[in-house]
């Protein structure tokens, strides 16, 4: 064979050739090369065997010619069988190829229609679960949050039991994210595994963790035996319930953003090194896609912050020149003001109890208080931003505001509940200003509430990341505040009281936002209101 030349062996007891692969029982043998195209690629042969009482067949140079025609013919036969073989296997991957093209095209084009963070991680977890494409039983993705160093589960996709997976995976169909018109069922948007998925939080520096080696190694895994894998965390294990998954990085610009994890936890067919391969295709695009989703975040983010510089920059110029005018004009007024009152007064004694003359002074003295707290409210306003004193114990603040209502509060048999969290850290504030703040919320309450209401002030301190935040709230049963005026209640001068001058909200607005906090509305029309109040703390450093 190796010579191309054919070879016949009369009789193989006097032959010099070995004959390994052979039966033992040998007599004579042909063998004939197989030539394509002036190549070898393989070898005909024919044998006969000695029996006892029959010599077997002694092949001759006739056989050998046979042989050598009918070799010719079979190797193009053979020749084509494999040239076919391998055209059916290149046209798989060229079909292959294609519809990962295809997926991947569809994939971008989708992920293009939009650049909020989380309809995009829809897409993608969608994506990898159609059951026509990769055709994962189920899809999670995580990102890095730098503030808190963790890689955090955003979203997962897939359903909960095996009974739900031919269901789920028939909607997921139904509703192909790659159609124009693509929205997500009720029944899809928030599942149970989404919720596990979320709750997912793993330090960077974790050493057991598959997902954080994906992330810091940059390379995918393929994980057939998670229980015994020694770098598999097992609570995250348990969180995900799979004993067989991949993972894989996502990266941009150089830099590895999050991994995306995909099991079959249902249909139990194994990945493919295909399959990842593809992932990671996907992968790629997904995380350009991210990467440039929460950029236009940030920019949001810093575009309203500089919106809210520029409108706190307008305010206080508006403000500044407000309050020389308001100096002036006070000052003009209260002088005349306060002679006013104090002849009011000195007439007022003399002039008999009942006389209808010491009735109109009243009217006059009350007319002028009312002037008075009008001028004071406008020059609080106006006034410029003070700087906190020193750190201060907010519930004490709260308490002492209280103590000012004490009587306004049983003569309208108000119920107030104080729930006040213990240990708070001590907030950097003007406490005369922050009690101006609760002043102003609890008198709007109390008059809301008028006779017979309920009153809850709470106090509470939550962590986030590095920073905490300290959180009063007051909510009363005064009926909310009307739709129709919801948005204008902390504008200066608004009011729907006809007495007032429509500062004290405004004015607690302006102080908690001098203190760099923010005051939040919840509404319940009919029912009553709540006000939350935030203070950003500094973090531990």
């Amino acid at each position: 064979a190796l010579k191309g030349e054919p070879v016949l062996i009369r009789d193989t007891r006097s032959s010099p050739f070995s004959f390994q692969g052979f039966p033992k029982d040998l007599a004579s043998v042909v063998c004939v090369p197989l030539i394509f195209q002036s190549k070898t690629i393989g070898t005909l042969a024919l044998f006969s065997l000695q029996r006892e009482k029959h010599q077997g067949k002694i092949f001759d140079e006739e056989d050998k010619n046979l042989l050598s025609t009918m070799a010719s013919q079979i190797a193009i036969a053979i020749e084509n069988a494999i040239i076919l073989q391998r055209t059916e296997l290149l046209a798989r991957d060229k079909e292959r190829m294609v519809q990962e093209l295809s997926l991947l095209y569809e994939v971008s084009r989708s992920m293009l229609t939009t650049i909020k963070l989380d309809q995009l991680l829809r897409i993608i977890l969608f994506s990898v679960t159609l059951g026509s494409r990769l055709g994962f039983d189920r899809a999670a993705l995580f990102l890095v949050d730098e503030k808190e160093n963790a890689l955090k589960g955003m979203m997962g996709v897939g359903a909960r039991t095996r009974e739900e997976a031919s269901q789920w995976r028939k909607k997921v169909e139904e509703h192909s994210p790659f159609s124009p018109d693509w929205t997500i069922p009720k029944e899809l948007e928030i599942t149970p595994y989404d919720v596990q998925i979320r709750q997912v939080s793993i330090p960077l520096n974790e050493p057991r963790s598959i997902l954080v080696k994906t992330l810091h190694e940059r390379r995918s895994f393929n994980i057939e035996e998670a229980f015994s894998h020694p770098g598999i965390n097992l609570e995250i294990l348990k969180r995900l319930g799979s004993r067989a998954f991949a993972s894989v990085p996502l990266l941009a610009k150089g830099k590895a953003i999050g991994v995306i994890a995909v099991d079959n936890l249902f249909t139990e067919q194994p990945i493919t090194s295909a399959a990842i391969g593809f992932l990671t295709l996907l992968a790629n695009q997904a995380a350009l896609a991210i990467e440039n989703s929460r950029l236009y975040g940030n920019l949001q983010e810093m575009n309203t912050q500089l919106l809210q510089t520029q409108n706190r920059l307008i305010q206080s110029e508006k403000l500044a020149a407000l309050g020389e005018v308001v100096a002036s004009i006070t000052h003009e007024i209260k002088n005349p003001l306060v002679s006013i009152g104090g002849f009011a007064r000195r007439l007022e004694r003399s002039f008999q109890e009942n006389s209808p003359e010491k009735k109109y002074i009243r009217i006059v003295l009350k007319e002028v208080k009312r002037l008075e707290s009008i001028l004071n409210e406008t020059l609080e306003f106006s006034k410029a931003a003070s700087i906190p004193s020193g750190r201060h114990d907010i519930n004490r603040i709260i308490e002492e505001t209280l103590s000012i209502l004490d009587g306004e509060f049983q003569d309208r048999n108000i119920s107030v509940l104080k729930q006040f969290a213990t240990n708070l850290p001590p907030l950097f504030c003007d406490p005369q200003q922050l009690k101006q703040v609760f002043l102003n919320l609890l008198v709007n309450a109390v008059q809301a509430m008028g006779k017979d209401g309920f009153l809850v002030i709470k106090s509470s301190f939550q962590q986030l990341g590095e920073r905490g935040v300290l959180q009063v709230e007051v909510s009363d049963t005064g009926g909310g505040i009307p739709l129709e005026i919801l948005d204008n209640i902390f504008n200066p001068f608004f009011s729907t009281k006809q007495e007032g001058t429509g500062l004290g909200l405004a004015i607690a607005h302006k102080i908690i936002t001098q203190h760099q906090g923010e005051i939040e509305i919840v509404n319940h029309p009919g029912v009553g209101a709540t006000f939350l109040i935030r203070f950003p703390m500094p973090d531990s450093s």
